[in-house]
């Protein structure tokens, strides 16, 4: 009986959540996320049981389309979360598969309302970051055509670049509420390192993206640069990783040490170089010299 009460306590704040989410703040949709990791570490079988009462009442309740961003985006993910939180994977699993499941849950997202409006994919994109391109028209000397045409034949590759920066963040921002909230811990960021990384299987993957791109005039462009951001994206937290360590180590300060290597990755010297030294990093495992 007191279980039952549980779940049916936590599936009310759920879709209270929703419902200000929907009508009010949209942004507290978020707090779906830390909910669920909460109800996955206090038992993994009731957070199953709540997650498919709420997608049974989402369905109900709202367009489906509407309805599986709320399941797969903010409930179905922090039940992936938790989960990944009770095995206490690396860093580097728990930041891929969950960059993962964005990323396929945004391309899921993209291909719904495509069907519901009949719009590409690519346009869908468009219109959802038309602010942001617009800036970057705005403080860059590049047209607005021009840009487009940048990000249509990368478009897939920002999308996964984008879903390795949410889940870096929500990563970081989880490890902090489930230490001091939940009691339980995360394995450092500084122990992110890239698992099964070869050299020779590097540069023919980079060679086998290259070839694609020359002879392959339909997607050719799209295969090679979205391949790029995403190689970019993955070493960049490599990067963050080497240096938030070797400031660890020097600093003797855990916060300050996370905040400079945060400015390193994020401001000055940027988000190429940090990827440079994550390369170099993968390829010579400073924390082990």
């Amino acid at each position: 009986m007191n279980r039952l009460l549980r779940n049916y306590g936590y599936l009310f704040v759920a879709i209270v959540i929703t419902l200000m989410s929907a009508y009010l703040f949209p942004g507290i949709a978020l707090l779906l996320i830390p909910l669920f990791v909460y109800i996955v570490l206090k038992d993994s079988k009731e957070s199953f049981i709540v997650l498919t009462m709420y997608s049974i009442i989402m369905v109900i309740v709202f367009h489906f389309g509407v309805s599986l961003e709320y399941i797969i985006k903010f409930a179905g993910f922090g039940v992936l979360i938790g989960h990944l939180i009770k095995l206490k994977m690396n860093p580097f699993r728990t930041i891929m598969i969950s960059a993962l499941y964005v990323f396929f849950g945004s391309l899921i997202s993209l291909g719904i309302e495509s069907f519901y409006t009949s719009k590409s994919a690519f346009n869908i994109f468009v219109e959802t970051y038309k602010d942001g391109i617009n800036e970057v028209v705005r403080i860059t000397s590049m047209s607005y055509a021009d840009l487009i045409g940048a990000i249509r034949d990368s478009y897939i590759g920002i999308t996964f670049f984008y879903s390795v920066l949410v889940a870096f963040i929500l990563y970081f921002i989880i490890g902090l509420s489930v230490k001091y909230i939940y009691k339980e811990e995360m394995k450092s960021l500084s122990e992110f390192n890239i698992e099964g990384f070869k050299i020779s299987e590097f540069v023919l993957f980079i060679v086998a993206i290259v070839l694609i791109k020359t002879y392959d005039s339909t997607y050719g462009e799209l295969i090679f640069y979205s391949s790029i951001l995403s190689l970019i994206s993955i070493f960049a937290i490599q990067g963050f990783s080497s240096v938030y360590w070797l400031l660890k180590l020097k600093l003797k300060n855990k916060y300050v040490s996370i905040l400079m290597a945060l400015f390193f990755t994020f401001v000055i010297p940027g988000f190429l170089t940090s990827a440079l030294v994550g390369f170099i990093d993968t390829i010579f495992n400073f924390r082990k010299v």
